[in-house]
């Protein structure tokens, strides 16, 4: 998979994050949204990077809406693309393997930072 061709993928799950989000944000992200977006980023990368991986949408989205982040405001856009560069620059210059594992332990079902938001397909 092309770069090109992954971050439209990744656009296209933000863009669906935010379609489903109603919450506005009309100023700078408040650090709890912006160590969301963080999370965010972090599970998106894993999703393109980690061979079985799927993003939990429905539940990102109530979380985004719990905090009132809304993905499509330019700043929150800029904010995530670059993140998930950085965290998908990551898991490519690490042993993936591992990384990915780490990954897990971190989102999957009984992830330390933000369980749930990494599923199986």
């Amino acid at each position: 998979m092309t770069v090109r061709t992954w971050f439209g993928a990744a656009a296209a799950m933000a863009a669906t994050i935010a379609t489903v989000c109603p919450a506005t944000n009309a100023g700078a992200a408040t650090p709890a949204q912006r160590n969301a977006m963080d999370h965010i980023a972090a599970v998106l990368a894993a999703e393109k990077s980690c061979a079985g991986f799927r993003a939990n949408l429905p539940l990102m989205v109530m979380l985004s809406n719990r905090i009132g982040l809304k993905t499509t405001h330019p700043g929150n856009r800029a904010y995530l693309a670059a993140q998930i560069r950085h965290y998908q620059n990551e898991i490519a210059q690490g042993v993936a393997e591992a990384t990915c594992a780490q990954l897990y332990a971190l989102y999957g079902p009984k992830g330390e930072s933000a369980p749930n938001l990494i599923r199986m397909k």
